[in-house]
C-alpha cells in the first residue's frame, strides 16, 4: 500500500487521494494509478486495491505502462479494505466485475470506469492489453486534466497530439517511445505553466524538440516552459 501523506504545507497544494479499485490488483486498477502518478506525480496520490487480491503484479500490465514511461515498481497487490474506502477522496472501480459497496464516511460516491476486454474479440498477450492501457489511459488523462485545472477539451487535443506525433515520427521512433515524450513533457508543464489554457501548445512545442533530438542523437535543448 502506498504510504504517501498528501502534503498540506502552504506552499505545497493539497494531494487528493485517488484510490482505484480492481478484482486481482495486479493489473487494470494498477495500470491506473501507475499511469496517474506518472501525469501528476506528487500532485496526486494514486493508489490501488482489489476485492480479491492476486499475489504478484501482471508482467505484462507492468510492461504495458512501462513502454509509455509509467511504472509499477514498489506495488503489489492488497485488499481492499473499508479503511481504504473511508481515506480515499475518490474511489474509482474498473470494469464491471469488482463487486465494492460504499462504507459509512466516504468523502465521495463511488465513480466505475467501463474498460474494454479486448480477449472477447480474441486478442491476447501484449497486443490485449496495450489496448486496454490506452482505453484506462485516456480516462485517466481526463482526470488528471480536471484535477490539475485544464480545461476539459484538453483531453482530445492530448490524445490528438500524441497521434499526431506518432505519425510524423513513423518510421524513426515508435509509436509508444512518441508518447512515452508527450506524457514526461506534459507532467513535466503542469506544475509550472502560468496559463492552463496554453498547456498543450507548450507540450507540443517541448516535445518535438525531445522527439527531433532522440532522432538526431544528441540532448535537446532547454526552453522556457513557464509561459
Amino acid at each position: 500500500m502506498d504510504t504517501h501523506t498528501p502534503d498540506t504545507d502552504a506552499h505545497s497544494p493539497y494531494a487528493p487521494h485517488i484510490l482505484f479499485v480492481c478484482v486481482k490488483n495486479a493489473g487494470k486498477s494498477q495500470m491506473a494509478a501507475a499511469l496517474l502518478r506518472q501525469l501528476l506525480h506528487d500532485r496526486v496520490n494514486a493508489t490501488s486495491a482489489g476485492t480479491v487480491p492476486g499475489t504478484v503484479i501482471n508482467a505484462l500490465s507492468a510492461e504495458a505502462v512501462a513502454e509509455i514511461g509509467a511504472s509499477m515498481e514498489g506495488h503489489a497487490p492488497q485488499r481492499l479494505t473499508d479503511d481504504m474506502l473511508r481515506e480515499a477522496d475518490r474511489v474509482i472501480v474498473l470494469g464491471e466485475d469488482p463487486q465494492v459497496i460504499p462504507v459509512e464516511g466516504m468523502k465521495h460516491p463511488i465513480e466505475r470506469w467501463k474498460v474494454a476486454e479486448p480477449s472477447e474479440h480474441g486478442i491476447e498477450g501484449l497486443e490485449r492489453m496495450r489496448l486496454v492501457r490506452d482505453d484506462i489511459n485516456r480516462q485517466v488523462l481526463a482526470l488528471a486534466i480536471e484535477l490539475s485545472g485544464q480545461p476539459g477539451e484538453h483531453t482530445d487535443i492530448m490524445l490528438n497530439l500524441a497521434d499526431d506525433l506518432a505519425r510524423r515520427y513513423e518510421g524513426r521512433l515508435t509509436r509508444e517511445q512518441v508518447r512515452k515524450v508527450v506524457r514526461d513533457v506534459h507532467a513535466e508543464i503542469l506544475p509550472i505553466s502560468k496559463a492552463p489554457a496554453f498547456v498543450p501548445i507548450l507540450v507540443e512545442r517541448r516535445a518535438v524538440a525531445v522527439l527531433d533530438a532522440q532522432v538526431e542523437g544528441r540532448e535537446p535543448e532547454l526552453t522556457d516552459l513557464t509561459h
